[in-house]
């Protein structure tokens, strides 16, 4: 059975905003007078994306040779469009999971062919 739009519209009982972090990174990219530092106080004031900041930049993926413990550091390296992109999907996890349907989901076009091409 598909589900459509319209259908999700009518079982929708809420509506979800996006949380404030994601709002505020959105007006100090908007502003031509933002620094890094006002991007950091943004961020501090939200513990779980700090802590998947300072997360991402000591990954493995970074391999920077000391550990990176300020949000200021973090976004120096990182850059603010990444920062943006980080609050955006982490708000849009948050506020997907407050929803009270669950939308399904297909993989079949993940699936290999079985039969070798000639």
């Amino acid at each position: 059975m598909t589900c459509t739009a319209a259908d999700l519209a009518k079982k929708a009982q809420t509506l979800v905003s996006m949380p404030d972090t994601y709002l505020r990174i959105q007006q100090l990219m908007d502003s031509p007078t933002s620094t890094i530092k006002d991007f950091a106080n943004v961020v501090q004031l939200d513990p779980a994306i700090s802590a998947r900041l300072l997360r991402i930049v000591n990954s493995a993926f970074f391999g920077f040779p000391s550990s990176i413990e300020t949000t200021d550091r973090a976004m120096n390296l990182l850059g603010i469009v990444q920062l943006h992109d980080l609050v955006l999907a982490s708000s849009a996890i948050q506020a997907c999971s407050k929803l009270p349907i669950k939308i399904p989901v297909s993989y079949t076009h993940l699936t290999l062919p079985t039969t070798p091409y000639v």
